[in-house]
Formats: structure tokens, sequence, C-alpha cells
């Protein structure tokens, strides 16, 4: 599972979840990563210290790679860390390197976690599961802009572009067959609280906003598009370094 996380310094960077641990509230969430260094760490999933739900892990691609992601009523992850709870303790106790290098079991954990790398489109949408990898990847898009609407020439592929989702630079949707598009005429301008998709009538339908069903429902002044098919393809924002060789903040 790769995932991206927020640092304090507003910088982004790229890791692997090995194990996720559910606590009773979104704040008790507790994210295992291991960096390329194959140095562990533990992160919440949401920021402490604070009254407000500020997301620190996003999701990337929440495909399990092979046989050996597992699930439990209260945990995931990868079967040498669930069924191994000490690993667990060793690294919310500070303990980075678990593995030693040359290992069997560090060889045979570098293939778990360098066998998976982010596809970045086109990425099709067929499936429920999809969806929902999409909207997970997206924070639902909340305080999503759409700052691009394009047609190809022959008005058979639509083109939807979004900036405003931390730790990717665009987010591009891309509508094929039969498009229906409806534009919200500020959409230049205003940031979405959150969006839904879904399959109605053998079509998959975008809605610029929260918890909507189907396209019977009432979307004045939404920016909405169905079509027959539809896939979205990224780019990933690599923090860049200051003039003082500092990282900036992530845009």
């Amino acid at each position: 599972m790769i995932v991206h996380v927020k640092r304090d310094d507003g910088t982004v960077e790229q890791a692997t979840a090995v194990a996720i641990v559910y606590g009773k509230g979104y704040y008790d969430t507790e994210v295992f990563i291991v960096k390329e260094d194959c140095a562990f760490e533990r992160v919440f999933a949401f920021k402490q210290g604070t009254k407000y739900i500020i997301p620190v892990v996003m999701y990337v691609d929440v495909h399990k790679y092979g046989s050996n992601w597992i699930k439990t009523d209260k945990m995931e992850g990868y079967k040498i860390f669930i069924n191994n709870p000490k690993l667990l303790d060793k690294i919310r106790k500070g303990e980075k390197h678990l593995f030693p290098y040359g290992s069997d079991d560090y060889y045979s954990f570098e293939s778990i976690v360098y066998g998976g790398e982010i596809n970045y489109g086109p990425i099709y949408v067929d499936g429920q599961d999809e969806i929902d990898n999409l909207l997970e990847f997206t924070g639902w898009f909340h305080d999503a802009l759409i700052t691009d609407v394009k047609w190809n020439e022959q008005k058979t592929i639509l083109t939807l572009a979004f900036e405003g989702i931390w730790g990717i630079k665009k987010l591009f949707l891309h509508f094929s067959e039969d498009i229906s598009l409806k534009l919200n005429e500020g959409y230049e301008c205003d940031y979405l609280y959150g969006a839904s998709i879904f399959f109605e009538k053998g079509r998959i339908c975008f809605v610029g906003a929260e918890d909507f069903k189907s396209m019977s429902e009432d979307t004045t002044g939404i920016t909405t598009v169905t079509a027959k098919s539809m896939s979205y393809s990224f780019e990933y924002g690599e923090p860049e370094k200051g003039a003082r060789g500092g990282p900036e903040e992530f845009q």
C-alpha cells in the first residue's frame, strides 16, 4: 500500500505502509511505514493535538500487493507484521531497522516493499473498488479545484484537471463515450467540498458535491459529468528545496 505522509514543515513524502492499526476514533489510527532505506516509522493517520480532523496520511494506491496482506477486526497489513505484534511494538518504541541487511528476512521484506509501484495512469474505473480507491486517494475531492476543462478535437474525450489535492500536482479525470457535461459557471474559482462517483444505468457519474447517489437528484449549480467510461491520471509533486537548502512548503 503506497501512501503520502505530510510532515509538520509542509513537505510530503512517499512511503509504503506495512500495517494499519485502527483505534476507537480517527485520532487513534496508526500507520506503520517504511521508506527506501528500510527504516520503519509509526505515524498517526490524523494530526494529533488539535480539535480538527486533519489527515496526515493519504492513501495513494490502496491495492494490496500479493497474498501477504491480511485484515483483522482492528488492523490490516502484511503477515510478517500482523502475525508478529512485537515488530509493531518495536517501531512504536523508535526502533527503525528491524531486519539486518543481507539477511533472508531483509530480502524477503524488500521484495514486499518494492513489489508495488505507483501507476500514474491512466487508471480505468471499472467497478466499485476503483471508485473507492479514487475517492480515498483524493480525500473525496475535498478542497479540490477544477482548473481546466478540455475536449479532444473529435469531442469524444473530455478531461477535467484538478489541483488542490495535497501530495500531487494535478489530477485528471478522463471521460469517453456518450459524454454529458454540465458545468457550474463558477467552477474556475469554486473549490469542491467533496464529490460523488457512482454507476447508474450503465454509465459512470461524477457529481462535484458529496453524498449523491443518483443523477435524478437536484444538481442545480453543481458540476456533473456522465459517460460510458472514465479513467484518471495524475502528476506526483516532489517538494523542492528552498533557496537556503531547506524544504519548501508543499503547494
